[in-house]
């Protein structure tokens, strides 16, 4: 409807202009200008309103591509209860923090890494009911060591989070770092009567 309506509206202008250009070749009187200037105003008009029928088409297309593109995706609602529980049966036992610990010490010295004493901290979370062991262990050694050894630590040890790593070199030249590694190793709470 849009077409037949830009068709006759372009029909019709065609045919003012044309009438209004015989009037000015017969005439050039001050009434042909103005009716030659209202009817270059009108088809002005006229075009405008097709661009902006045209332009507006255009956006609707795109808008519609784009929705089935991007499908509108619902949130699906987590059951914070059962992801806990998840997170629980997958904690080791509190009593293993030796066996662990001593995984790591371990590791470390099949990376050829020297191990200084390291400090120890621990903490219970009483909301999400589970224990927190807090280590630092301050290692030496060359970079792609203590990388290697970080790696295998946290394959081997899944509850086991990196908090973060410093490193400090003595001078630029040196292949020896020292690397100050902050872990936290997350496990179930302690058994009643459990003394750590």
């Amino acid at each position: 409807m849009a077409t037949v309506n830009s068709l006759s509206l372009g029909t019709r202008l065609a045919w003012t202009v044309r009438q209004a250009l015989r009037a000015a070749r017969r005439n050039w009187t001050a009434m042909a200008v103005i009716f030659l200037l209202a009817a270059l105003l009108a088809a002005a008009a006229g075009s405008w309103q097709l661009v902006q029928h045209q332009h507006a088409r255009m956006l609707r297309a795109q808008a519609l591509v784009i929705s089935n593109l991007n499908p509108v995706r619902v949130p699906v609602e987590v059951d914070a209860v059962q992801d806990l529980v998840g997170f629980q049966k997958v904690l080791p036992l509190h009593e293993d923090i030796p066996n662990s610990l001593r995984d790591l010490i371990v590791l470390a010295q099949t990376h050829r890494l020297a191990l200084a004493k390291g400090d120890y901290k621990s903490q219970v979370d009483a909301n999400g009911q589970f224990f927190q062991y807090s280590m630092t262990f301050p290692v030496q050694g060359d970079a792609q060591s203590i990388e290697r050894f970080i790696l295998a630590a946290l394959a081997q040890h899944k509850t086991l989070a990196l908090e973060s790593v410093q490193f400090k070199r003595d001078r630029i030249e040196s292949k020896e770092l020292e690397a100050k590694i902050q872990w936290t190793l997350f496990t179930q709470l302690p058994a009643a009567g459990f003394r750590s």
